[in-house]
This record gives structure tokens, C-alpha cells and sequence, in this order.
């Protein structure tokens, strides 16, 4: 058991609850719930306070909330399963900053529960969006195990997301705010007693408790918006240029994204088993078999391009910055070198400032070297991994009339 996905077959009905009880549900002041559910198991009439907001959203029947609650049952034991494989920390909390990071079960070792008071707590996604949260809370004495938010301010960053966290309590869950402060609340809350809320601005996540939820709304209202994960497959680190490489053709110095399948592009040896094999330094023209591009959306380590400045690796080379995905490997001395191994912070280092990523790769007819902004760097190696790029393949071939010095140029 790994990723806690609440878009499991297991958790179909639980997942689309934002709030779920099972006993009762009470709001004070108008709560709003956005794309999901509402109810208790025994639900026979609307439930005052609680309105729809974006759809699909409405109050549930009591059999669906019967079952969500036996769903309910599966995570909690689906939780407590996950938490004895992870590595384990106290919560000792104190006065200011608290962070927590992903995969480690934070636990309470007080017989009664753990309270926040005017905290900032932090969850720190370590630029993964499949990062896991785990807050657990023991009964450690008959009635005990409670979790005490007040005047708490949640802080998401690098990529942490709300459906992610998991509050895993055995007794009650208890949040409260000032009225009209604009403080949301991040996480799936679970409480084995009741669950009660006072006047956050939003709840973004589910609410879940085995008894009573109640809900004191702002006077301006407040919102639960029901958010439920799913893992998210990472892309494959597939060697790319970024938008602006210039590479050597037959015609001369073109840059990649004004390149099609069909012109001729220069090589100077092929790549097998990981490793080059030089044409005795006499270029080769080959066809472009197929070009493509891509844009990163997630914006991490292991997307973010690396730079190697102009001159990195001796006059000229590169003649120009260059820009490749981390795992692209370069040709120095005849051996295929990663970028990402290359970083010294200075001459090569990971650019973490652009925002506006868009990669190009090319494929020969063989896994080849060829030239990019005058260095030995490879081309695109076909192995089922094209399906992240986009669909428009182009296949007519070109001339560009932009020639340059080749002779320059070949001397690599």
C-alpha cells in the first residue's frame, strides 16, 4: 500500500461527501458546499444552512451516507495500515512556524490530544503533487485523541495539495477562527467523534466524522470544496532542448522549433547501449524522422531546464546559452553526461526563474549526437514515450536559406 487515492474503487461513494456525519449535521450562518455531497445515514428532510454551490452538489440519501460511512470505515484502516511503514516524529506543538513534509506519520504521545494556538503550520510538498500528509491522533486513554485548530493559518507550497493531507483522529476534531478573518482550512478531516468548525472563510477538502459535523459559518458564508486526489504519474525524463536551441542542419543553423520531419540535420555518430560511437569526425546528413514539443505544467526538479552558460565547457562551446531538460545527456570526451550531473551553480546550474517551459526533441533514424548551440548532445530516443508530447507531427520537409559557417561548426 502506497498513495492513499480517495478516487479509488473503494472510496467511490465516500469520496464524493465533502461533509459526512452520522448523526447529524448543524450550521449555524449559510455553508456552501461545491461539488459534493452533504448527509447522515438516518438524513430525512433538507438540512437547514446548507446550500449547493458548483454543481455536481447536493444533499445525499441516507443509503448513500450508510455507505460512505462503511467506506469510511476502509480508510481509516487503510490509514492506520499506511502509518506503521512510515518513519515517525512527535508533535510537540509551540508558538509560531510548524512544518510538516510528506511520508512521515506525525503523532501525538499526550494522553489527551494536541492543540495549535495561533500557529502557522506549513505543508511542504517537496515539489511532488503525489506528496502524502499524515496527522494521526491515538485514543491513548478511554476518551481522549482530540485535535485543536485555533486561529491556525494553513500554508500549502511547492506543490503540496489539500486532497493530500489526512487528519486521522480518534476522538474530535475542533477548529475555530475569528469571524470574517479570511483563513482557510486544507485537508480530508477525520474525526471518530464529531467534527466542528467556527467561522473559516473555507474548508477545502472533506469533512468526515463518525458522529455529529457542525459548521458556525461567517456572516458572509462559508464554503466546503470538496477536493479528492488521484496519483498523478510523473513524466518520464525524456531528454529535451527548450524552445530556442539552435541546431546544425545541412542549411545551416536552425533553431529547433523551426524545424521539420524531413530536413536533413547533421550528426556526428550514433549512441548505442548508452554509449557513443564517433564517425571517425566525419559528419553525417540524416533526415528528421519526427520533431515534436511539450509544456511543463509541473514545474519541479526534475522538469526545471538546466543551463549551461556560453563558454561552460571551453570557448564557443556552447557559442550560445543552452537550455536542455535535466536528464539530457551531452557528449564530452565521448561519454553520454547527464546536464543535471554537470550543475556547479555558476557555468551550469538549474534555472528555477522561468515559468514558461516549452521542450523540443527530435528523432533520427538512429539514437544520434548532434549539434546544439555547438555541443555534442543527443537526440530523441524512441522507447513508448512520445505520448507527452503534443500530436502534431510534421512532415513536410523544409529549406532554410539562414546558412553559416559549417566548417566552424564541425570542428567538434
Amino acid at each position: 500500500m502506497s498513495y492513499i487515492d480517495l478516487t479509488a474503487v473503494e472510496y467511490f461513494t465516500l469520496s464524493r461527501f465533502g461533509v459526512l456525519a452520522e448523526t447529524a449535521i448543524t450550521s449555524t450562518g449559510t455553508t456552501t458546499v461545491n461539488s459534493g455531497l452533504w448527509g447522515f445515514p438516518t438524513v430525512a428532510a433538507p438540512i437547514p444552512n446548507i446550500v449547493a454551490g458548483t454543481p455536481p452538489a447536493s444533499q445525499s440519501t441516507g443509503g448513500q451516507a450508510f455507505i460512505a460511512q462503511i467506506e469510511l470505515n476502509i480508510l481509516k484502516n487503510n490509514l492506520d495500515a499506511k502509518r506503521i511503514t512510515l518513519p515517525r516524529v512527535v508533535l510537540t506543538p509551540t508558538p509560531g512556524n510548524y512544518t510538516f513534509s510528506p511520508n512521515i506519520d506525525y503523532v501525538n504521545t499526550t494522553a489527551s490530544g494536541v492543540t495549535f494556538t495561533d500557529n502557522i503550520i506549513t505543508f511542504d510538498g517537496q515539489n511532488d503533487e503525489n506528496a502524502q500528509f499524515f496527522i494521526t491522533v491515538k485514543d491513548l486513554t478511554l476518551g481522549s485523541g482530540y485535535l485543536v485548530f485555533t486561529r491556525t493559518i494553513f500554508r500549502l507550497i511547492n506543490s503540496a495539495r489539500p486532497c493530500n493531507i489526512f487528519f486521522n483522529i480518534d476522538a474530535y476534531i475542533e477548529c475555530t477562527y475569528t469571524n470574517l478573518s479570511p483563513l482557510s482550512l486544507s485537508g480530508n478531516f477525520i474525526s471518530g467523534t464529531y467534527a466542528s468548525f467556527t467561522n473559516p472563510s473555507s474548508i477545502n477538502g472533506h469533512i468526515y466524522a463518525k458522529t455529529v459535523v457542525t459548521i458556525t459559518a461567517q456572516t458572509t458564508g462559508t464554503s466546503v470544496n470538496t477536493l479528492s486526489c488521484s496519483f498523478i504519474p510523473p513524466i518520464p525524463p525524456i531528454p529535451c532542448y527548450l524552445k530556442g536551441t539552435l541546431l546544425l542542419t545541412k542549411e545551416g543553423i536552425v533553431a529547433i522549433e523551426n524545424i521539420k520531419a524531413g530536413d536533413n540535420i547533421v550528426t556526428k555518430g550514433k549512441i548505442y547501449n548508452n554509449k557513443f560511437i564517433k564517425n571517425d569526425a566525419i559528419q553525417k546528413i540524416e533526415p528528421v524522422k519526427w520533431i515534436n514539443k511539450f509544456k511543463v505544467t509541473d514545474l519541479n526538479s526534475e522538469s526545471r531546464p538546466i543551463c549551461i552558460k556560453r563558454d561552460a565547457l571551453g570557448k564557443n562551446y556552447p557559442f550560445k546559452d543552452l537550455y536542455v531538460s535535466p536528464n539530457h545527456s551531452l557528449l564530452i570526451k565521448g561519454k553520454m553526461i547527464p546536464a543535471k550531473t554537470l550543475v556547479n551553480r555558476e557555468t551550469i546550474y538549474q534555472d528555477n526563474e522561468l515559468d514558461n517551459i516549452e521542450y523540443y526533441h527530435l528523432e533520427c533514424e538512429e539514437h544520434s549526437a548532434i549539434i546544439a548551440n555547438g555541443i555534442l548532445s543527443e537526440s530523441f530516443l524512441e522507447i513508448n514515450n512520445r505520448d507527452v508530447f503534443d500530436n502534431s507531427i510534421r512532415m513536410r520537409p523544409r529549406v532554410n536559406s539562414n546558412k553559416t559557417n559549417l566548417k566552424k561548426m564541425l570542428r567538434l
